[in-house]
């Protein structure tokens, strides 16, 4: 073996090592061809219960107090504005609650518990998987809704009114990381994309709805073409009366089945 060739290895080994030093997981997981790293570990299902307030949960009112279950006799509990945690709160407890008399700001809330007395945000030990809550009215809206269905599908009718459609969208969160989502939505139908002739309303506090036989729908329908485009969006409104941005503009094309 060449003197090159020998520096070329014991370089590679050496870069080898020091990458799996700084990142341990690396080439240890892997789905497809993409490589995940796993930060932190959750505490074993069962072991701590967080549950109140619940996940999801919101109010104009910060919670006073945070509550769980669990075997241990000392708990550490953590809470911050950010799904991440940087710079939490951290608390340490011999009991299986705590209760927080600070003046905390309106906005989305993360909390989280472990067992053990070390106040720091570590991720070497096992945290529950995080809750959430928020705190009203908040200062920005929820997201916007993401149509799903229907996009660019036909939806069979008959000139006698028969048909029905299933509208549905992804909910509208205040945070990505928060469970949160909008009180309510308003489903607007168009027969032109630029809503000058909103020919359908509807409010509810699903993400979806079906409508069947809508006599406003049929009436737009071009008789002897092949099928009339229609238009939709959606937007969300929050448990405060805050509206969202609409979603983007769907299509979707009535199509006769039996001529007229």
């Amino acid at each position: 073996m060449s003197i090159k060739l020998l520096f070329e290895v014991l370089f590679s080994v050496v870069a080898l090592n020091a990458l799996l030093w700084f990142f341990p997981n690396f080439g240890l997981k892997k789905e497809g061809e993409i490589y995940i790293v796993y930060p932190e570990t959750y505490q074993e299902e069962g072991k701590i219960t967080l549950i109140s307030p619940a996940n999801g949960y919101q109010t104009e009112t910060f919670p006073q107090e945070f509550l769980w279950e669990g075997d241990s006799s000392n708990f550490t509990f953590a809470l911050s504005a950010k799904s991440s945690f940087n710079n939490p709160f951290i608390k340490s407890v011999s009991v299986k609650n705590i209760s927080l008399l600070e003046d905390f700001k309106t906005g989305v809330y993360f909390w989280k518990v472990k067992e053990g007395t070390e106040e720091k945000n570590d991720y070497n030990l096992n945290w529950t998987k995080p809750f959430c809550f928020v705190v009203g009215p908040v200062l920005t809206s929820v997201s916007a809704p993401e149509a799903v269905f229907p996009i660019y599908d036909r939806i069979p009718f008959t000139w006698d009114g028969s048909f029905q459609i299933d509208f549905s969208w992804i909910p509208s969160k205040y945070d990505p990381e928060c469970d949160a989502t909008a009180k309510s939505y308003i489903v607007e139908i168009a027969s032109d994309r630029f809503f000058k002739k909103t020919i359908y309303t509807k409010k509810m506090e699903e993400e979806k709805i079906t409508l069947v036989n809508i006599s406003a729908i049929i009436k737009e329908c071009v008789v002897g073409a092949n099928s009339t485009p229609f238009y939709w969006r959606v937007k969300a409104i929050d448990a405060w009366g805050k509206e969202s941005s609409y979603s983007r503009v769907a299509t979707f094309f009535m199509t006769s089945i039996i001529d007229k």
